[in-house]
């Protein structure tokens, strides 16, 4: 019998890929980490954290993957791959996200599912049509404002009006849903984090009833007041409904979230015995937790 498997589907890989010289991951943190002001961009960047995941030696940083490869990979050490590095587990952990290669020819991208594969990961593949959209719009000048309570973009600052960043969301979602369809065995546990991911609950239900999923949020949830201002508030409230498991960081953002669903999907609450609070809903298709956790969170 094998050994179970836990898929972690995320923004990006432990891995990065880029190409004459220039990585095309680095670029996309960069216009993140410009959007914060001084000491504040500073504090986050010295908040990343280097880790070890499988498949990958020890020190290694960067390597060429193949003496006529047209692309380099090197390890990512930011954000949740940094955190989720450092969590102990015995199941075998299978990584489905971005690799920081965009429209790639199909010799690269047989090339680098080939490497990848060896270390435990597995690419979806993207355009730059709809990254930016997706990435620098919905993801960080209308979401990532709106759930820290500051004014979302919602399309009038970004490169991209708001219902074209929306419709390359669900394009972007969708291919994640894909890429971990064709992974997945009975048996796994799909984790699929943070808010660029959201609708990936839904889509995954759609294919399998019986799936496995949990959904964590690793940036704080707005209050209900807040979360209303987004124009796919409830497609994005449903979605994540779909997972077996909700979590967040603190009981503040799990009770926001249940109040936000309460209030805009009109399912209702139900009341943890023992200490009163709310602890999850009730819905069609199975029980919802709003557990809190730390940043990093054993699956097991």
């Amino acid at each position: 019998e094998r050994p179970p498997r836990v898929l972690i589907v995320a923004n990006r890989l432990p891995v990065v890929a880029y190409r004459d010289g220039g990585e095309v991951g680095e670029k996309m943190m960069s216009s993140f980490y410009s959007k914060l002001q001084g000491q504040q961009a500073k504090q986050a960047q010295t908040r990343q954290r280097s880790f070890g995941t499988q498949g990958l030696e020890q020190g290694q940083q960067r390597w060429d993957p193949g003496p006529n490869s047209e692309f380099e990979l090197e390890k990512n050490t930011k954000g949740l791959v940094a955190a989720l590095g450092s969590v102990p587990t015995t199941s075998q952990m299978l990584w489905i996200g971005w690799a920081g290669l965009n429209d790639a020819k199909p010799t690269e991208e047989v090339a680098l599912r080939a490497e990848l594969t060896t270390r435990d990961c597995i690419p979806v593949m993207l355009k730059d049509k709809s990254f930016s959209p997706y990435f620098d719009g919905m993801c960080n000048d209308v979401l990532w404002p709106l759930m820290h309570c500051c004014r979302p973009g919602l399309g009038d600052r970004s490169l991209h009006g708001y219902e074209a960043q929306w419709r390359a969301y669900v394009e972007v979602n969708k291919a994640f849903a894909a890429e971990v369809l064709q992974a997945y065995q009975p048996g796994d546990t799909v984790f699929v984090h943070d808010y660029h991911l959201m609708l990936v609950p839904k889509l995954l239900r759609a294919a399998d009833a019986s799936m496995r999923i949990g959904w964590f949020c690793h940036i704080p949830f707005p209050p209900e007041q807040i979360w209303r201002a987004l124009p796919a508030r409830r497609q994005l409230l449903e979605a994540m409904l779909s997972a077996d498991l909700v979590g967040f960081h603190t009981k503040n953002d799990a009770k926001n979230f249940v109040n936000a669903v309460q209030r805009i999907t009109g399912y209702a609450p139900r009341e943890k015995t023992g200490d009163g609070t709310i602890n999850g809903m009730a819905v069609v298709g199975g029980n919802i937790e709003g557990p809190t956790f730390g940043n990093g969170v054993d699956v097991r």
